[in-house]
């Protein structure tokens, strides 16, 4: 679990922080998983773009549903997808893996996380859709 804070100053006269927490998706890891989702505001959803992950992104979009339903978060949370690994030479084409997760059709990006690339995106995005929440 990596827990990072940003003091975004004031907005609509409020003190705006963010603290970004990752939970981990994996199985056995649940009551990790759902203590951070508790006081969840906002998402981030970050699926690997490998074919072989494609049904492990599946399964951990699908406990995070759960996760969300169970804890009584509203569906209208503001939620983004970081398609990461897009570097892969056998990565699932973009489109493609937007259809298998999202057919909400939530905002999502492409991400090179190990070269820290478009992964300031999706936080931006996420942050925009919550400060609009409260204004």
């Amino acid at each position: 679990m990596d827990l990072l804070t940003v003091e975004l100053g004031g907005v609509a006269g409020r003190r705006l922080r963010l603290q970004l927490v990752s939970a981990p998706g994996d199985p056995g890891r649940d009551a990790v998983r759902r203590t951070i989702l508790t006081g969840a505001d906002g998402l981030v959803f970050v699926a690997d773009s490998a074919p072989a992950r494609l049904r492990a992104n599946e399964q951990a979009l699908a406990t995070l549903r759960r996760d969300l339903d169970e804890l009584g978060h509203p569906e209208l949370l503001p939620l983004v997808y970081q398609y990461n690994k897009r570097d892969l030479p056998d990565a699932i084409p973009l489109d493609d893996l937007d259809r298998a997760l999202n057919p909400a059709g939530h905002p999502f990006f492409s991400s090179i996380a190990e070269r820290r690339e478009g992964v300031v995106d999706p936080l931006t995005a996420v942050s925009e859709r919550l400060i609009r929440a409260l204004t």
